[in-house]
């Protein structure tokens, strides 16, 4: 995240709407809107580059009310394999039982 309290301009902080593009072709959206798809892939292109190192916990946002931390990972939307990896550690503790038909494998 940028920190952005030290630039010479303004900074003004919108939301848009996540996976936009699943569902719409690029040139149907708002500029912001297209400019956020364009931020995602360059996103999603450095992380895989990463694939095998150790990376730093994801932070909070500025605008972000509220954030959820399992363990270390920030969750997200996308992120419940982590939240149920780590239930199911938690209660493999306390010798919990998976409901039926569930499994408590990671």
């Amino acid at each position: 995240m940028i920190q952005c309290s030290n630039l010479s301009f303004d900074c003004e902080y919108l939301h848009v709407e996540a996976h936009q593009d699943e569902h719409k072709a690029y040139l149907q959206f708002a500029r912001p809107a297209q400019l956020n798809c364009c931020m995602d892939t360059t996103a999603k292109n450095v992380l895989w580059g990463l694939v095998g190192e150790v990376v730093p916990p994801q932070g909070i946002f500025p605008l972000e009310p509220v954030a959820v931390m399992v363990g270390k990972e920030k969750l997200t939307s996308g992120s419940e394999d982590i939240l149920r990896v780590w239930c199911q550690k938690k209660g493999g503790k306390r010798g919990s039982v998976a409901p039926q038909g569930e499994s408590l494998k990671a």
